[in-house]
């Protein structure tokens, strides 16, 4: 199987503080061995988490919200296709649909 040029950027909504998200565009991460690479064809929100996020107000007691947020953060809730894989990667390979 051939793959696919891989982008060199990605972009990701990224919390800079409490009711200010923003579009960011970031290089695209070395794929770790465990890891694979998804290509997000659809996201929804997670109404729970993702208003504590943009309202500033920790999910859990004793666990603050410290901004700006870690990239990624929101980002749990979506579909797409694994576009590469980790070498240590077992049961799924490029093109293979996923929800996360």
């Amino acid at each position: 199987m051939t793959m696919a040029k891989l982008p060199t950027s990605t972009h990701v909504l990224h919390f800079e503080s409490p009711g200010r998200p923003v579009w960011k565009e970031l290089p695209l991460p070395d794929l770790r061995d465990d890891e694979v690479l998804l290509r997000v064809r659809g996201v929804t929100t997670c109404p729970h988490w993702d208003l504590h996020m943009m309202d500033g107000v920790p999910m859990f007691p004793g666990s603050p919200l410290e901004y700006p947020l870690p990239p990624g953060l929101p980002g749990h809730e979506a579909m797409g296709e694994v576009v590469a894989i980790g070498k240590g990667v077992r049961g799924f390979e490029p093109g293979t649909s996923v929800a996360v």
